[in-house]
């Protein structure tokens, strides 16, 4: 089984990762959680550790979607996208990271969620933007990992994130981490596209 993903190398462009950033900076950020978001921060830590800001914003959302929407096709995954998540601009300082985890959850959002647009949904397509580059930061590698035929042993791929502007896309349940960083703060913008369950 190979990993799939689509990889755009210093797509996007400079001006929008620095708008970004200095938009992002001026905005209140949270710890960033996992799964329900109702694990206590102890627990949390353990998998996770970062700063986040949700960035609702027009201009985000019509840079992002081209590219999911031609990797979507390029990939042949084709599947329906009804709306995106809000993006999520994610701050990975010393010592920082996110361990292994799926984006993609077993049962869609629920019928009472609080944001319509996201009711019995589920996550397809995740993208992660590199917003600075290796050289303001080191270690916080991403990494995505699937599993080998007839091995316990995961194969894990470094796809090529290093330099401002590049983007990756994958199926949200493919497995994925960001590594510590060991120097400087690492900037990333990560959303989801989401649609009916998966079959």
């Amino acid at each position: 089984m190979k990993a799939v993903y689509w990889q755009f190398t210093e797509s996007l462009p400079l001006k929008f990762c620095q708008e970004v950033i200095d938009y992002a900076k001026t905005q209140s950020s949270s710890l960033g959680l996992t799964g329900d978001q109702k694990e206590n921060s102890k627990k949390n830590n353990k998998k996770r550790k970062s700063k986040v800001t949700w960035l609702e914003e027009d201009w985000i959302y019509k840079i992002l979607c081209p590219y999911v929407s031609h990797a979507n096709s390029s990939l042949n995954l084709n599947y329906k996208i009804n709306t995106t998540e809000t993006p999520q601009f994610t701050i990975y300082e010393v010592g920082q990271y996110y361990g292994w985890h799926q984006d993609h959850w077993p049962e869609p959002y629920p019928s009472n969620h609080n944001s319509i647009r996201l009711r019995n949904k589920s996550r397809k397509i995740s993208s992660t933007v590199a917003l600075n580059s290796k050289g303001e930061y080191e270690g916080g590698d991403f990494q995505l990992a699937v599993d080998k035929p007839d091995s316990p042993k995961r194969e894990i791929i470094s796809p090529d994130l290093n330099k401002a502007g590049s983007m990756i896309v994958f199926p949200s349940p493919t497995w994925h981490r960001v590594t510590p960083v060991t120097k400087g703060t690492r900037y990333s913008l990560v959303m989801w596209s989401v649609g009916a369950p998966l079959q």
